[in-house]
């Protein structure tokens, strides 16, 4: 699934606070270090915290979608995770766009 850099920081801070078995927190591991931002992104793309807001450099090269490739069973907890969040009313607009594409748009 091709994730830009605010899906990749979003979905990197739903997965950090999931408790699962060891199975689940391995298929969890392999994802976030695929997610996590290389040295030369984190250099091209300039991060900075503004307040509780973290921004970018748009123009950056490394500012491009980048496929992340999510198992099955993870891709299923994520769903599951953000349809609860919805039904809570606890979506943020920070998360609309991965709602979107896994469930939404999700085939």
């Amino acid at each position: 699934m091709f994730l830009d850099v605010g899906e990749r920081l979003q979905l990197l801070q739903i997965l950090n606070a999931q408790r699962e078995d060891i199975a689940g927190l391995k298929s969890i591991l392999r994802t976030t270090e695929v997610l996590s931002f290389s040295p030369d992104e984190v250099a091209g793309l300039k991060f900075q915290q503004d307040g509780a807001q973290l921004k970018w450099d748009l123009s950056s090269e490394f500012n491009m979608p980048k496929e992340i490739p999510i198992d099955q069973w993870l891709t299923d907890k994520i769903r599951d995770i953000l349809q609860n969040l919805n039904i809570q009313h606890q979506l943020t607009q920070g998360l609309a766009s991965l709602y979107e594409k896994f469930i939404t748009d999700y085939q």
